[in-house]
């Protein structure tokens, strides 16, 4: 019997597999046929889900060990995708011609315990952070018919304004994490990386990295003394009355913040009277957070500088 599959060309096997993307699932299709081990690494868009994050250790372990010796003699392009000692940068080594990376990294680890306070940003990276725009505020549940509203909230304005400068903070320090320590080691493995994305599965932060921002990454060594947050100057407009409501959620007390990173002079790269577009950028296509960023822009700003500092 004739097989029509052999019959495909492989540009189109080649957009079939960009269009599933997934890159656990690709490397599983290794074993499909000497066809399919020939194709997959050629895939140009990728998009890979991380479980957990595994500190590394410090020493290799037996399982390590026993796979380096059978590389020698039987070398695979991939590790096994169930290995749970593979980083991102090892399951996507064998991919030669990776153009648009999408990762999902494990929800954070929230710093509020009872669930009080809502963060969403959008990073935008090149050797460092160049800009970052965030809406943050206090998180309440909707009643029936709008009845019953219950929302937390702090005790006082400047109690609330407090407790947003420190989840503004947090969300600075949770996107220049992701830049140094998952990001650069991928840009590093793939030069013809045109685009960068790193969102987490909660979908509170991403960290997003275009091809400039990724050929200036690459022209610039990583950092010896760890991950530091650059000098930043912060534009706050905080509404107390200002309601975002998704999905029977109220979030109360919105607060628009834009972050720009500053020279070590003291000036600035960017114009002033731009906040509006960036805000809509990062946030347009999301309907809730599209009214509150529209009604946050008539609220006065207030400016805030934060030096740089080693994590």
């Amino acid at each position: 019997m004739e097989d029509h599959f052999d019959r495909l060309p492989d540009c189109l096997l080649l957009d079939i597999l960009d269009r599933l993307s997934d890159a656990k699932s690709l490397v599983r299709c290794l074993s499909v046929s000497s066809r399919f081990r020939s194709l997959v690494p050629l895939a140009t868009s990728l998009r890979l889900l991380v479980d957990r994050v595994v500190p590394p250790s410090p020493s290799p372990s037996l399982f390590d060990s026993f796979a380096a010796f059978l590389n020698l003699f039987f070398p695979l392009p991939f590790p096994p995708p169930s290995s749970p000692y593979s980083s991102p940068s090892s399951v996507l080594r064998g991919f030669r011609c990776v153009r648009h990376l999408d990762i999902q990294l494990p929800s954070p680890v929230t710093l509020n315990d009872n669930g009080s306070t809502f963060l969403r940003y959008r990073a935008t990276f090149g050797e460092t952070l160049e800009e970052c725009v965030m809406i943050v505020g206090f998180r309440g549940k909707e009643g029936k018919e709008g009845a019953g509203r219950e929302v937390v909230k702090a005790a006082d304005e400047e109690g609330e304004v407090k407790e947003r400068v420190f989840w503004v903070i947090r969300a600075l320090v949770d996107a220049c994490k992701r830049h140094n320590y998952a990001a650069r080691e991928l840009i590093r493995e793939h030069q013809g990386l045109a685009s960068l994305r790193m969102s987490d599965a909660a979908g509170e932060g991403v960290v997003e990295m275009g091809k400039r921002g990724l050929e200036e990454c690459r022209k610039c060594p990583a950092p010896r003394e760890g991950c530091r947050v650059p000098r930043v100057k912060m534009q706050m407009r905080y509404g107390r009355k200002t309601e975002v409501q998704r999905g029977g959620e109220v979030f109360e007390g919105a607060t628009l913040v834009v972050v720009r990173t500053m020279n070590d002079d003291g000036t600035r790269d960017w114009p002033d009277g731009d906040d509006a577009a960036r805000a809509t950028d990062a946030f347009g296509s999301d309907g809730g957070y599209k009214e509150a960023v529209g009604e946050l822009m008539k609220n006065r700003s207030y400016s805030l500088e934060i030096n740089s500092f080693l994590i």
